[in-house]
């Protein structure tokens, strides 16, 4: 007779859970035999579990495992964890998010995402299921790390993982990342000896590539990862995977045929999340440094929050409502008003989301607001609800500025060094009942009177190819400049320079600039005469004999950089700059108080409306140079 499928019964207080119980089994090839039990978090010493933190993968529950005597459907992933990680002579208590969370019912599903963070903090142990060993392949990956992070142990680098090494206390008061910048040399004469290919295989698996992982790996005091028979400490695989990125920054080379896109996509994804707990960590330590903090601490903050899923946000997941859910349940605090709602639309989400940040004081989610940064041919999209000025996470783009400085490997440091002395301390902002609008305060600096747009040539985007479609690009923007500036003419902002001079520089965001001890960092800084070497490289290479110099190159590496993320810009007093791809004449430019960086704006039409297209580059004030003007006004955002 075939077993009955199990029936849930309802949780019997806020704080209940359930967990399941694995019977034990030396047989890797039988069902999975558990029960259920159930507990309060609130008494959690009174027994002692572990978290699974795996991928669903297909949904597809046609495996069965046994629950008492009822049968139980559930995917292959999960399947096969639980036949590896079972004990061969004990029982194994494992909380495990499909069967101890009734998925079919919403309400139940909304009331535990919001104890998740205090699951996985409470857990003894969080079991990281990669997925079944591929022979040997595995333990040459795991030997690999273990190496890797030997090498950082012999250096006396200090962990990846929690503790009291995460802030050295040098007399520099250097942090990780100077500390390991001393000896990448090492880690790439070490990387290089090694085979590295079975170890970015394992990097490369669905776990390093999910939403929902991000927060269990945070959260967990201790982890430990497995693949089939194999395991490994999270401190020796994050450190290892912290080293690869390392080296492949380092040696990173687009063209280089050996990387692959998926190697290069891996390396990034283990990298970023083994600095991302991390980071954490050394917050948590700081923090309890601070005795005067108020004792209401938030595990993870809005800032903390809207970082995270920026960094992850091409990562794999079912449902786009679970790139706010899977991380705010991190976000600990009586009075958040956010709860798991899965009745919600996604555009109700990410609105409400951002009111909730805004309304907590972190004004920086605007930094990555704006209808540029969103794939309007996507219609699923570009008719949405979702205000102009809401967090946008269903794309892979990142606002203009943060990606140049990102992609270039820069931190920019804080430009508008005279702000203090004129912005008010508390930035006004107001988040309106109408849940599509917010007013910002500003001053309206200029207006564009015309853009420069793609043009649809596709060339080979590899090498030589890059230069090229940069230099069409700059002469492009060149003779657009041409009619409405004289080129000879003085530049009306910033330092003492001709336009032509400005020009050269805003190609590459003024040599993508960053701030270090108060002094401006270039990586790129163009000489007056390389616009002409621009125009004789494009000739030349139309009679099939260009001739690239090396300083030519890197500045055309540098404008292709910024030709494939903005828009050349002029407006009506004679600035220049970069803004999002879709700026046309009329929008406007605006510094509002609350951001960092200027904002273009777009008037609705028969309103008095704006909408956000996002951040932008306006040269001769990115520095301070000079002190803006403008009118001071209440904009109405939507």
């Amino acid at each position: 007779m075939e077993a009955p499928e199990y029936s849930y019964t309802s949780l019997t207080t806020p704080d209940s859970i359930r967990l399941l119980v694995l019977n034990p089994s030396k047989d890797t090839n039988e069902d999975p035999v558990c029960k259920i039990r159930e507990i309060q978090l609130k008494n959690p010493s009174d027994v002692d579990f572990e978290a699974l933190s795996y991928t669903w993968g297909p949904l597809v529950f046609d495996q069965d495992l046994y629950l008492g005597r009822s049968r139980y459907k559930v995917t292959k992933s999960l399947h096969s964890a639980l036949r590896y990680l079972r004990f061969p002579d004990k029982p194994r208590v494992i909380w495990v998010d499909a069967i101890c969370i009734n998925q079919n019912d919403n309400a139940e599903k909304s009331q535990q995402l919001e104890l998740m963070a205090t699951i996985y903090k409470t857990a003894s142990c969080v079991l990281v299921w990669l997925g079944v060993d591929n022979g040997s392949t595995t333990k040459i990956a795991f030997q690999v790390a273990s190496c890797l992070h030997d090498t950082a142990c012999a250096l006396n680098l200090p962990s990846l993982e929690p503790g009291l090494s995460d802030v050295i206390p040098t007399k520099q008061s250097r942090f990780r990342d100077d500390l390991f910048h001393d000896h990448d040399s090492s880690f790439k004469d070490t990387v290089q000896r090694l085979d590295t290919g079975p170890l970015i295989s394992v990097l490369a698996r669905d776990w390093f590539s999910r939403t929902w992982t991000i927060q269990e790996i945070i959260l967990a005091d201790r982890a430990v990862a497995h693949c089939g028979h194999q395991s490994i400490g999270w401190e020796a695989l994050a450190t290892a995977a912290y080293i690869l990125l390392r080296v492949f920054i380092l040696c990173y080379n687009p063209g280089d045929p050996a990387v692959g896109a998926q190697e290069k996509v891996s390396i990034q994804n283990a990298g970023a999340c083994a600095l991302v707990r991390s980071e954490h960590y050394n917050r948590q330590y700081l923090a309890r440094l601070s005795p005067e903090d108020e004792p209401e601490h938030k595990i993870v903050s809005f800032r903390d929050i809207c970082s995270y899923a920026y960094e992850f946000r091409a990562r794999g997941c079912g449902d786009d409502r679970d790139r706010i859910f899977a991380l705010m349940s991190m976000q600990i605090s009586p009075r958040s008003h956010l709860r798991a709602d899965y009745t919600c639309s996604v555009e109700e989400v990410y609105t409400e989301f951002t009111r909730e940040a805004l309304r907590a004081g972190y004004t920086g989610i605007l930094d990555y607001a704006g209808l540029g940064y969103r794939d309007l041919s996507n219609v699923a999209l570009a008719d949405n609800t979702l205000p102009s000025w809401a967090l946008e996470l269903r794309l892979s783009r990142l606002p203009i500025l943060k990606e140049l400085f990102h992609t270039l490997g820069l931190v920019p440091g804080l430009p508008w060094g005279y702000a203090d002395t004129y912005w008010p301390a508390q930035p006004q902002i107001q988040v309106s009942q109408d849940r599509h609008r917010i007013y910002l305060m500003g001053l309206a600096v200029d207006q564009v009177n015309s853009a420069n747009f793609k043009f649809r040539s596709r060339p080979n985007h590899e090498n030589d190819g890059r230069t090229l479609v940069a230099a069409e690009w700059i002469t492009l923007c060149l003779m657009q400049l041409c009619k409405t500036h004289s080129l000879n003419e003085k530049y009306p902002a910033g330092v003492e320079e001709f336009n032509l001079e400005a020009f050269a520089r805003t190609m590459t965001a003024d040599g993508c600039f960053s701030i270090e001890a108060n002094r401006v960092k270039r990586r790129c800084d163009p000489t007056p005469h390389i616009l002409g070497e621009v125009v004789k490289y494009l000739e030349n290479s139309s009679s099939g004999s260009p001739n690239c110099r090396e300083d030519l190159k890197q500045y055309l590496e540098f404008a292709y950089s910024v030709y494939i993320r903005c828009a050349f810009y002029c407006t009506n007093g004679g600035l220049m700059g970069l803004g999002p791809p879709i700026t046309r004449p009329g929008d406007i430019i605006v510094k509002f108080e609350a951001l960092l960086w200027p904002t273009i704006l777009r008037p609705v039409p028969d309103s008095e409306d704006y909408q956000i297209l996002g951040q932008c580059y306006l040269h001769g004030y990115m520095l301070g140079d000079k002190k803006l003007e403008g009118t001071r006004k209440r904009y109405s955002i939507v």
